[in-house]
């Protein structure tokens, strides 16, 4: 406790008298005690003294109490450094030497009074030690020295701004001659752009003719179009470039264009259109708005009107007739009622699109080949009537879909990367994947292990934007495995693509975990993310990545798995991994990239294998298109061998299928992706979820879930062919569509 709680407790306790208040405060250490305002008194006291005596100074000790004893003592020690009787002294008060001011009145010793002089004031005696010279010379004296000091300043501060004009000066012809420099190079681009405008208007000029010679030539096929309209049996149409550029022009500022005899785009425009056709920006259901914006026959003519202009076509009554159930031979009984049915049943183009399919194949059993031609040419005429314009640009918009896809496709080319661009990228290229950790040695891949491996890009390609590059392919275990470099602003980031062996697609692989197998030795689990399905990389991609697995691989690596894993981050077991998945908090670019739930589910999650009968595609839109196959290509698998795989889209456009057939003709849904823009991992930013709808031709006895074919059995794989993915719809009509494709229908 320190001397302020003595002193704040002392009323509390009366009975100390003041030697037992000192004892108590003696006991503290001699910086910590506080003086009392007896002693700041006393030392007052004092300091007037030393000054009225001659400014004698001796160090006072504080006592923490205020007794007689150190009054007296005060005073002997005053009376023996100034000769002042000590009884003098003592006979004084504070009062008495507060009250003059700190002017003690006392007299001096006897001895002194008869020497005294005048006292001076220390301060006002600045010359009172001078040895020799007159005053007057001393002050002379100072002011020389004062006028040299300032003659020295003057000299200096004048040196100061002697240099600080030359710097000036030296900056101003700096800018001058940097001024001058800017005016000429200015003067040089001016020229330039003076030349690159009259070449730009030249060319804007050549533009401008041509377009209006090209509006000149629509305006005219309009004009011949309209006269053959107003033939009350004509069906309605469109040049294809004015439909085109009315479906432009709808998707980017609304139906009301369509009213218009013709439009005119920017430059942009298409481009903008078929970007929100691959990212998903522009879906079916803005189609459809668009179609029934469109007046068709039935509404401009009426059903009796449409009647009259169908005529007396025979077989285009018979497909009437069959598709409102008169019955194929009835075809005499259809009138406007018929028509009013017709359009109930199936309002779009789309909507019909199955029926008439189906209504072909049974002509094509039961007619020649040239009975059935003429039944195709009279199935596009009785649309063209019913539909009329609707027809005409449900094409367009699929033309629309087909020429996106097209982009996806020709972008994804691969081409060789030059030794000298590989140096470059692995120059840019950093790696974030956790040190793979073996026992005791942890191991964190480098740029240097992978060139050492031979692992830097050899090929690139680009697709949606996204610019990745590629390694030579090797082989980790059972998987195929090629290190991808992609571009991320400035930096391309290494990043591990791997073909599941199972499923036979390539994954991304964000996250492991290592795992003990029955023989005691830690082998790789691969990450499964929210789903297995958000790891599926682009058809286009997928593609591209066989491709180079066809061209060889790498052969002479020391350490597979540790150049497989070493991009990604690792967890210590399987069940850790399980346990923050099952929070939510798995992390990494492709969980705060990629959605962490499916645009689109075509089958129900279960934890248990769901019955083949509940594997349906209830849509029309989200099934495959057969008729429209995107691209194709060839794998080669440990587990199939020798792979066809094939890439159709949805009917809406919105999904991408991908079909693997082996060499026994065994087919399965391999994967289905959502069409999406393409993220920095190379996934696509939505997934679709597939469940048991992808089931391959062998799982894993778990995943098998009792449906398995105890007959066919390879390595740690049961088949699945017969007893689940030969009775799969899907899969059962993607067989059934290569025996019909060459058709037309």
């Amino acid at each position: 406790m320190g001397k302020m709680s003595f002193l704040h407790r002392k009323q509390d306790y009366e009975e100390f008298d003041d030697n037992e208040w000192a004892d108590l405060d003696n006991l503290l250490p001699e910086e910590e005690r506080q003086p009392t305002l007896e002693d700041k008194r006393a030392e007052k006291a004092e300091a007037a003294v030393r000054k009225q005596v001659g400014g004698v100074k001796r160090p006072v000790e504080r006592k923490a109490d205020a007794d007689t004893s150190s009054v007296s003592e005060t005073a002997e020690t005053i009376s023996a450094d100034t000769g002042v009787a000590q009884e003098e002294i003592e006979s004084l008060t504070v009062e008495d030497i507060l009250n003059s001011g700190g002017e003690i009145p006392m007299p001096m010793p006897p001895e002194a009074e008869e020497a005294a002089e005048p006292v001076v004031p220390l301060e006002d005696t600045s010359d009172i030690f001078a040895t020799s010279g007159s005053t007057e010379e001393i002050e002379e004296q100072k002011a020389a020295e004062k006028a040299e000091k300032e003659r020295e300043e003057t000299l200096r501060k004048a040196e100061i701004e002697r240099m600080e004009a030359e710097k000036k000066a030296a900056e101003e012809r700096k800018a001058i001659e940097k001024a001058a420099k800017e005016a000429k190079r200015a003067e040089k681009e001016a020229e330039k752009e003076r030349k690159a405008a009259e070449k730009a208007k030249k060319e804007a000029e050549e533009a401008e003719r041509l377009a209006a010679e090209e509006e000149a030539a629509i305006e005219e096929e309009i004009s011949e179009l309209e006269e053959e309209v107003q033939k009350e049996d004509a069906p309605e149409v469109e040049p294809p470039i004015v439909v085109q550029r009315k479906l432009i022009a709808a998707f980017l500022y609304g139906n009301s264009v369509l009213e218009k005899r013709n439009v005119v785009l920017n430059a942009s425009d298409e481009a903008m259109v078929l970007s929100g056709m691959r990212d998903g920006r522009i879906t079916d259901k803005d189609a459809k708005s668009i179609l029934k914006a469109i007046k068709d026959p039935i509404k401009k003519y009426g059903e009796d009107g449409v009647d009259r202009r169908l005529g007396f076509a025979e077989k285009e009554r018979r497909i009437l007739a069959y598709m409102t159930g008169l019955g194929f031979n009835d075809w005499e009984q259809t009138d406007g009622v018929s028509i009013k049915a017709f359009s109930q049943k199936y309002p779009m183009p789309a909507d019909f699109e199955a029926a008439a399919e189906g209504f072909l194949k049974v002509i094509r059993k039961h007619s020649t080949d040239e009975q059935f031609a003429e039944y195709v040419k009279a199935m596009e005429n009785f649309k063209q009537q019913i539909y009329g314009l609707r027809k005409i640009y449900a094409k367009g918009i699929k033309d629309l879909w087909h020429k996106a896809a097209e982009q996806v496709k020709t972008e994804a080319g691969l081409i060789e990367v030059s030794p000298a661009e590989a140096k470059l990228l692995m120059y840019k290229t950093v790696l974030f994947g956790d040190a793979l950790v073996q026992g005791q040695i942890e191991r964190k891949l480098t740029t240097q292990a992978l060139i050492r491996n031979g692992l830097a890009p050899k090929w690139k390609v680009t697709f949606d934007g996204q610019k990745i590059a590629l390694s030579k392919a090797f082989k980790d275990a059972t998987r195929d495995v090629i290190i991808a470099y992609t571009e991320v602003g400035e930096k391309m980031i290494a990043r591990s693509y791997y073909r599941d062996s199972g499923q036979g697609v390539w994954r991304y692989l964000p996250d492991y975990a290592l795992k003990t197998n029955k023989a005691g030795k830690e082998e790789v689990w691969t990450g499964i993310g929210y789903a297995e399905e958000m790891l599926n990389l682009p058809a286009e991609l997928q593609a591209k990545l066989s491709e180079i697995v066809s061209k060889g691989l790498l052969k002479t690596l020391n350490d597979p798995e540790w150049l497989f894993v070493g991009t990604a981050k690792s967890y210590p077991s399987v069940e850790e991994y399980l346990k923050v998945r099952r929070e939510g908090k798995l992390s990494g670019e492709v969980y705060t990239e990629v959605a962490p739930r499916p645009m689109i589910a075509l089958a129900e999650p279960s934890r248990h294998r769901l019955k083949v009968s509940e594997l349906k595609v209830s849509s029309m839109d989200l099934k495959p298109n057969f008729k429209e196959k995107l691209f194709d290509w060839q794998i080669q698998t440990t587990l199939y061998g020798k792979v066809k795989a094939e890439c159709f889209p949805s009917m809406d456009g919105s999904l991408r299928y991908t079909f693997f057939e082996d060499s026994k003709h065994r087919a399965w849904i391999a994967a289905v992706d959502a069409f999406s823009e393409v993220t920095s991992t190379g996934l696509r930013a939505r997934w679709a979820f597939a469940g048991d709808l992808a089931t391959p031709i062998f799982v894993t006895r778990v995943a098998a879930d009792g449906f398995g074919d105890e007959n066919e059995l390879k390595g740690n794989y049961i088949g699945m062919w017969s007893t689940y993915v030969e009775k799969i719809p899907l899969v059962k009509e993607y067989l059934r569509s290569k025996m019909d494709r060459r058709k037309v229908l």
